[in-house]
């Protein structure tokens, strides 16, 4: 595998992302997120679809999933957790994109799995893999379609309403049924340096990984969020720990501390198990 250091790479990925980086504010992809009374939003003239059709067109998101260290660990914890459930679950991913994590499951011996999301090129690709996925937004799910497990694999950051979207799939979680979640949360040793002496702010920092990312939560402050939906955190995992300097001396050490983060209290990434804390009236 080359380099992704390399000036032909590096401009590649640069070009990838072009579109997205463009002056023209009918997208506003670009543009950073207004503050409204229930927090960040974005003035959009388009509609949803037609964003995440755009958002889509210049994102290699399965390739990065094998890519990059941090995308790694998250796949890794994710494989670690769904390996020891029954392989009849009913499934739902939420914001599914490509598909990468159905077909995860799919190469588990996972049978019922289907997805959802706003992404036309996506929902194409997910069909050319034999995927069952219809085009629906997370708030539209119907109640009388159960799920046992129900994925939002780095989704919640984008959506206006958290707290509503959140709300909106308690009610196609089954009884004793999970939500399995993954959020940036930037709480790494370097992360928590950058705050500390450059002054950036953790949504900064999130949207340096990708700038339509309209929230930014420590790992607490998404565990009250979960909660004020009606859900309770049974399993919480931080994920990717970069350290300060580290990284700028020697890639190979970088990567090996990249995984320890002290007892489960630094990490970029959030991974969190979640259950209904009572039965829906």
């Amino acid at each position: 595998m080359r380099s992704l250091s390399g000036n032909d790479e590096g401009q590649r990925i640069a070009d990838m992302r072009a579109p997205m980086l463009t002056t023209d504010r009918r997208t506003n992809l670009d543009r950073p997120a207004q503050m409204g009374a229930d927090g960040p939003r974005q003035d959009l003239t388009v509609s949803a679809c037609d964003r995440w059709s755009q958002y889509a067109a210049c994102r290699s998101a399965a390739r990065n999933r094998w890519l990059y260290l941090h995308h790694r660990l998250v796949t890794d914890a994710f494989v670690d957790y769904v390996s020891g459930l029954p392989t009849d679950l009913r499934v739902l991913d939420a914001g599914c994109g490509n598909g990468f994590f159905m077909q995860v499951l799919r190469d588990l011996g996972f049978q019922r799995v289907r997805g959802i999301d706003l992404s036309e090129p996506w929902l194409q690709e997910c069909r050319r893999k034999n995927l069952e996925v219809e085009k629906r937004a997370i708030e539209d799910l119907p109640r009388d379609t159960q799920y046992d497990l129900i994925l939002l694999m780095d989704v919640i950051e984008h959506l206006t309403s958290p707290l509503a979207g959140l709300k909106a799939l308690c009610g196609p979680l089954a009884e004793g049924g999970s939500l399995y979640i993954n959020v940036p949360v930037c709480d790494s040793l370097q992360k928590r340096w950058q705050r500390r002496l450059r002054g950036m702010s953790r949504l900064d920092q999130s949207r340096r990984w990708d700038e339509t990312h309209l929230h930014a939560w420590s790992a607490g402050e998404f565990d009250r969020l979960l909660r004020d939906a009606g859900l309770k955190p049974v399993r919480r995992n931080l994920l990717s720990n970069p350290w300060p300097v580290v990284a700028r001396l020697s890639h190979r050490p970088a990567q090996v501390l990249q995984r320890v983060t002290l007892g489960g209290r630094f990490g970029d990434l959030y991974s969190v198990v979640a259950t209904r804390a009572s039965a829906l009236p």
